[in-house]
Formats: structure tokens, C-alpha cells, sequence
């Protein structure tokens, strides 16, 4: 028989597990029922949902936390939650990390579990952690006070607020040291199969990243619209442009990329070929795009380019010393 009250489940909460407690949670909330609801009943129940929806995420984050504190051999938080919901990769990492950045920002977690921020607003002070530190974020009680009160998109104005303000301090080597530990580059796949790159660089890599990507990807546009063939292919997006630069760059052999692409990926298991295309292996490869103009232009100089000086200039460490800090 379902608990009917919060009470009910607080006078149960010494004889039963956690499982029985939130299962029987989970009964009382299937049996809400919302026909016949008048408009501000309905909008009071949605604002509970709010409540609730918060607190089992603050709960989740706990439950999280102590598995990945367990020292048992068992499968981290992100593989069991996974396992037992059928969420994406994507969904029970970023659960992972919530979890442990909350672990160390009680503050905020029991602003999450008491209802007053979503989870949503707990993840737009996670990212301002991770770049301001967890006490700064934590014991900023201003920032708090904002995310109870306003959406996620002020709260992450606020936090980013709070970045810059902190940042204000810094000496200029202090902030490319901080930016050269924030570097990163993210590689997956999409559904459709294609392959995702996210890069963050520091400002000299970064500018001259773009530099050399934007001169080629240029010179890619002006050959697409000067080509006069009958037979010319389509002109390609600037976007598309900057990708072909990219590929030119690193030296893309499209022939060699396209039999690299039928080794790698799942289609070498001979179970999962033969379901997909009927046959072990995928005849014929499959078409490659239209041929542009995709060739390293000749005149294109990457001296300074590839090993960009790091700026500033710290006289007691050295160049090199930044550039790989």
C-alpha cells in the first residue's frame, strides 16, 4: 500500500532501505493524477515536480559520489548509471561529474536537494568550479542567491561574472598558465556517424589555428566561385571550407582515410557487417564527396605557425617551460 503523505514516508524512512523508501516515492508520484485540476493547482503541483525533480537529482549526485568512493572493484558511477537507466554516455558522464563536483560544494548541493536550483543551475556553477575553484563558487553567496531566484541563462551570466571577477587579480602569466590548463580536444561521433571535434586552446595556439585555417579555407572559397566547369561541383559552405582546410592541412588522403574508415569502426565485427549490408564486408567502399580543390595551397608559409611563441614571456621559467605547462 503506497505512503500517502510525507509524513508516512518519513516515520517509514527507520524500517526501510533506500530502494523501498524512493520506490514507494515513486508509487504516490504514478498516482497524481492532473485531469480536473484547476489552473493554480495544476501550476502548484508543477512547481512541486520542481521540488522533486531537484531532489532526486541532489540524491542521484550522493548515490553517485559513494559509489565512485567505494574501493570495492566495482564499476564507477557513470557504467552503473548507464547500466540501470539506459542513458547515453553523454548523460551519465556529465551525471558523473556533477557528482563530484557537488562532493566538494555542500552549499550548493543543498540548495539542489532543498528545491531551490535545478539541476541545470547546478551544472552552470560546476563549469564556474572548474574554471574559479570549488570554495569560490561554494561560498559565494550572492551567486547562490541568484540561481534560487532566476533561470539558468542569468545564473550562467552571474557565474561567468564571478569568473572574470576573480580573473582581475591575476598576472598575466597567472591567467596563460590558467588557460593552458584548461586546453583540450575532444574527439567523438555522431549518429549520423561523422566524426565531432571540440578544441579549446590558448590564445597564441588559437590565433594561430585560425589564422592558417581561415587563409586556406579563404582560398578554398575563391577557387570554388572561379571554377567555370560545366561539371564543377557545388560551392562549398565557408564552414565546409575551413573543415577541407583542416583536412589539407594534416594531409588527408581521401582514399587512405575511406579504408582506414572500414578497419576502425564497428563494421569490422563480421556479425554486425552482415546485418547491415548483408555481406562481411561493405562493397564497394563507400562514394567519397565530390572532388573539390583540396590540396595545401603551395604559397601557404607555415613557419611560426605549427610552433607559435607562447605569450607572455615568464624570465624565470622560459618559454618552454610555459608552453608546456
Amino acid at each position: 500500500m503506497p505512503f500517502e503523505t510525507p509524513a508516512d514516508l518519513d516515520a517509514a524512512g527507520a524500517c526501510l532501505g533506500p530502494a523501498e523508501l524512493l520506490g514507494e516515492a515513486a508509487e504516490v508520484i504514478r498516482s497524481t493524477v492532473a485531469f480536473g485540476l484547476s489552473r493554480d493547482d495544476l501550476e502548484a503541483g508543477w512547481r512541486e515536480m520542481v521540488g522533486v525533480r531537484s531532489a532526486l537529482d541532489a540524491c542521484e549526485a550522493r548515490f553517485a559520489a559513494e559509489i565512485d568512493r567505494l574501493d570495492d572493484f566495482g564499476d564507477r558511477s557513470a557504467v552503473v548509471l548507464r547500466r540501470v537507466s539506459g542513458c547515453s554516455g553523454a548523460a551519465a558522464k556529465r551525471s558523473a561529474g556533477r557528482a563530484a563536483v557537488l562532493a566538494q560544494m555542500p552549499n550548493v548541493e543543498s540548495a539542489l536537494g532543498a528545491g531551490h536550483i535545478t539541476a541545470e543551475h547546478a551544472d552552470v556553477l560546476a563549469s564556474a568550479a572548474g574554471l574559479a575553484g570549488t570554495d569560490a563558487v561554494n561560498d559565494a553567496s550572492r551567486l547562490l542567491e541568484v540561481a534560487s531566484s532566476t533561470n539558468v541563462e542569468s545564473t550562467r551570466r552571474a557565474a561567468n561574472d564571478r569568473v572574470r571577477d576573480l580573473r582581475k587579480g591575476l598576472t598575466p602569466t597567472e591567467e596563460y598558465r590558467r588557460q593552458r590548463a584548461l586546453r583540450s580536444l575532444r574527439i567523438s561521433q555522431t549518429a549520423e556517424g561523422l566524426t565531432k571535434a571540440t578544441a579549446l586552446m590558448d590564445p597564441a595556439t588559437g590565433a594561430a589555428f585560425k589564422a592558417i585555417i581561415d587563409d586556406i579555407a579563404q582560398r578554398f572559397a575563391d577557387a570554388d566561385r572561379d571554377d567555370k566547369r560545366p561539371d564543377a561541383p557545388e560551392p562549398r559552405t565557408y564552414t565546409q571550407c575551413r573543415a577541407d582546410a583542416l583536412a589539407a592541412l594534416i594531409g588527408t588522403d581521401e582514399r587512405r582515410a575511406a579504408l582506414r574508415w572500414y578497419t576502425e569502426v564497428d563494421h569490422r565485427d563480421e556479425e554486425f557487417s552482415t546485418q547491415r549490408w548483408g555481406t562481411p564486408r561493405p562493397e564497394p567502399l563507400p562514394p567519397l564527396a565530390a572532388q573539390h580543390l583540396a590540396e595545401l595551397p603551395a604559397d601557404i608559409d607555415l613557419a611560426g605557425v605549427r610552433a607559435p611563441v607562447p605569450l607572455p614571456i615568464d624570465t624565470k621559467t622560459g618559454n618552454a617551460a610555459i608552453a608546456h605547462a
